[in-house]
């Protein structure tokens, strides 16, 4: 069994139409629950008129896939399974798919309803722009500031994200890299400034 994983690169919706019900996709890249939960507020404002919004997710925690789904309001496992069923088939993470439903008037039944919000989060992920999923760790570095101009070239030669800055009698830098980079990172760090700055892995994502 394979364990490569994929992430969509932007938001991306999708539509399904059965029996004068509407249901309206939107899948989401995300990093924190935070992210999901101002996601779903979001929703809820501009669709406060929908029956029900229900959604899944799959979230990268460490070495754990951490794993959810609702029904919110509809019929059990009608909805938030056939959602994070689709995120599994296409082995996405760091991913939310949210469907808003727009009753017609005419009950589906459960199979329908399976079929319906499978379909259109199936959508949502046809129009998804998708790429391999990278392990990334995240540093933290102190040092002084006659070491920042090495600093500075490493962080380009690596193409590392800069998380937080703070300047004080030293420097506390927090960068993202990439997981497989990370050692020789360390290594031409302590190389280059003669064993006096190190790299402090914090946690990895």
């Amino acid at each position: 069994m394979t364990d490569i994983k994929y992430q969509i690169l932007k938001p991306v919706d999708g539509e399904f139409r059965n029996r004068g019900s509407r249901f309206l996709g939107f899948a989401y890249p995300i990093n924190t629950l935070d992210e999901i939960k101002s996601h779903l507020k979001t929703l809820k404002v501009g669709h406060s008129d929908s029956t029900h919004i229900c959604y899944a997710y799959r979230l990268k925690t460490n070495s754990e896939v951490d794993e959810y789904s609702t029904d919110a309001g509809e019929p059990s496992g009608s909805s938030g399974i056939p959602i994070l069923n689709v995120l599994r088939r296409h082995q996405l993470i760091d991913t939310v798919i949210f469907i808003a439903r727009y009753y017609g008037g005419t009950k589906l039944g459960i199979p329908g309803l399976i079929n319906a919000y499978g379909s259109c989060a199936e959508n949502c992920i046809e129009n998804a722009i998708v790429e391999k999923w990278i392990k990334f760790h995240t540093i933290q570095i102190r040092f002084a500031y006659e070491h920042q101009r090495i600093l500075d070239s490493l962080c380009r030669q690596f193409d590392c994200e800069s998380i937080r800055q703070d300047f004080g009698i030293d420097i506390l830098l927090e960068i993202k890299i990439r997981a497989d980079d990370a050692e020789l990172f360390s290594g031409l760090l302590s190389d280059k400034t003669n064993g006096q700055v190190s790299a402090e892995i914090k946690y990895l994502h």
